[in-house]
């Protein structure tokens, strides 16, 4: 729905979809003995205004309010499921000082509630033992293998803790394994409550037509409430300073440089760099040289997480268990940045050809990452890699082809070589198992009469775990087609849409869920806009 008053406008929209079409995981290894449900939902509320104050000043808003469930893998409970609520405001206000001179003044708040409750049934109550936690705590490694029933090759025998703290579990145990796995029930809630606010001042002045300035101050502040995840609350504040300078220092020249400094309260700071050239051959051919340094500062999961299972109205026979799991896991509080440096040529033309028009647009570039920080969010991973090494060196090209008719051809491609230096706690597929080393894409967009417009794209995508690991890998061959006709009246127009998918490969993969059941998929959708 839109509205429109002259210098006022207003735009709201909704949406909402739920998913249960991707197959259960069946993935033991996540305590799926039997299939874990997959199941996702979410809906979404949006407000944009738009306010012209003045011939000079404006004010934009926007408002976002949305809802979402998803299931999560079983480990050791039988049912698990996240909940999650989100509300986003922002104002945004633009004064023209002058022709030449512009001031933007922005505010962005966030509010992100998470509640996560499992229902743990007739779990081992040994994963509970105050001793087996308090064992982990000074050496992990050992406590993973009196769960798994191993030898404590692990134990350091020189320390006095670890050889008491073991020996009292051989005792508890070790005449009576059974002990160990005497149930234990209950509800273990993963909840949180975020507060996040943006500000940020930015400065606009163009000094010529062909100089242009622009630069800026921010503040963020970050609260976090969360029992499970931080042992309590936890705030962070960051300053950043920004500026750019854009200068067409001739007919063929344009020049681009900006830097950006970012500060954290616990003393971490980082800066980011860009220097670009740009030399155009004609107005519609150009060359192009890119440097840039980016980074990363840690998030505050991975810098500061205190994170535990408690289980709550826990009912067990057990004289050992308390309410703790045994497994943690502890922000080291010391990582530094993830600094990326890269370099890019690229080349691009648009030019007449065959009664439409022809364009393309290429790129060799180099990636290098350094310390990079690694960490899959789980209580069962003992600590965050960092120091790792990672080079990315590649080429990727667009080919695009448009009629006078507006049908478009578009041809993609994209090669990539990782090379990686990982520390001795990961190997090189931890690092790099997600990326492909080639794929490609080829589309035909097609408008036809009677406002029905048709979307024909193939992809192929190879799967770098082949590279990597050297085995099978699930590689992603797809054909999609959709269809869709506007419907359109002076108040409303009605879109009709159809789309099928047909994958090509048996065990087609995608990151964190499973394949799907059908090779051949079908949607039907319809939508109004007023």
């Amino acid at each position: 729905t839109t509205g429109d008053q002259g210098i006022h406008h207003w735009r709201l929209s909704a949406k909402a979809y739920s998913t249960e079409h991707l197959r259960d995981s069946d993935d033991t290894s996540i305590g799926c003995t039997t299939p874990c449900d997959d199941n996702r939902d979410f809906a979404a509320v949006m407000l944009n205004t738009s306010h012209q104050l003045s011939d000079a000043q404006s004010l934009n808003t926007a408002f976002t309010m949305t809802n979402a469930y998803r299931d999560v893998p079983d480990y050791e409970f039988t049912s698990n499921h996240v909940e999650s609520n989100q509300f986003e405001a922002s104002v945004v206000y633009d004064h023209d000082l002058s022709d030449l001179h512009e001031l933007k003044v922005s505010v962005h708040a966030t509010r992100f509630e998470r509640r996560q409750h499992g229902v743990l049934e007739s779990g081992p109550s040994g994963f509970f033992d105050p001793l087996l936690r308090q064992l982990d705590e000074v050496n992990p490694e050992a406590a993973d293998q009196f769960v798994q029933g191993e030898s404590l090759t692990a134990l350091d025998t020189t320390n006095p803790e670890e050889l008491t703290l073991a020996q009292q579990l051989l005792t508890r145990y070790g005449a009576d394994p059974a002990a160990f796995f005497i149930p234990i029930s209950g509800d273990v809630h993963a909840d949180t409550n975020e507060r996040r606010i943006d500000l940020e001042i930015q400065d606009t002045v163009a000094f010529a037509d062909n100089l242009i300035m622009i630069s800026g101050l921010g503040y963020r502040r970050e609260q976090i409430y969360s029992k499970p995840f931080y042992g309590g609350y936890i705030d962070s504040d960051q300053l950043r300073g920004f500026g750019n300078i854009n200068w067409r220092a001739s007919n063929r020249w344009a020049l681009h440089s900006g830097v950006m400094y970012e500060y954290e309260e616990d003393g971490t700071d980082v800066w980011s760099g860009k220097l670009a050239a740009n030399y155009l051959i004609s107005p519609v051919e150009s060359v192009r040289l890119v440097f840039s340094r980016a980074g990363r500062t840690p998030d505050i999961l991975e810098q500061r997480a205190d994170w535990i299972y408690v289980v709550d109205n826990a009912e067990t026979e057990s004289r050992y268990a308390g309410v703790e799991y045994y497994d943690g896991f502890k922000g080291p509080g010391n990582l530094k940045p993830q600094i990326i440096h890269s370099v890019e040529l690229g080349y691009f033309a648009s030019k007449p050809f065959w009664k439409g028009n022809i364009e393309w647009d290429v790129k060799l570039f180099r990636e290098e990452l350094n310390n990079v920080i690694y960490h899959y969010p789980s209580i069962r991973l003992d600590t965050v890699n960092d120091g790792n090494e990672i080079v990315y060196t590649g080429a990727e090209g667009q080919l695009t082809f448009t009629t006078r008719s507006t049908a478009e051809f578009r041809l993609t491609s994209a090669w990539l070589r990782a090379e990686v230096d990982p520390t001795e706690d990961l190997s090189d597929s931890d690092l790099v198992a997600l990326y492909s080393p080639r794929s490609h894409s080829a589309s035909w967009f097609q408008p036809w009469p009677a406002q029905i417009f048709t979307h024909l794209s193939a992809f192929v995508i190879e799967d770098g775990r082949r590279v990597n690991r050297g085995d099978d890998g699930d590689d992603l061959h797809t054909l999609e087609l959709n269809i869709y006709r506007d419907f359109a009246s002076a108040e409303t127009t009605t879109r009709l849409g159809f789309r099928a998918q047909r994958d090509f490969t048996s065990n087609t993969f995608k990151p964190d869920s499973e394949p799907y059941e059908q090779a051949v998929r079908v949607q039907l959708s319809a939508s109004v806009a007023f």
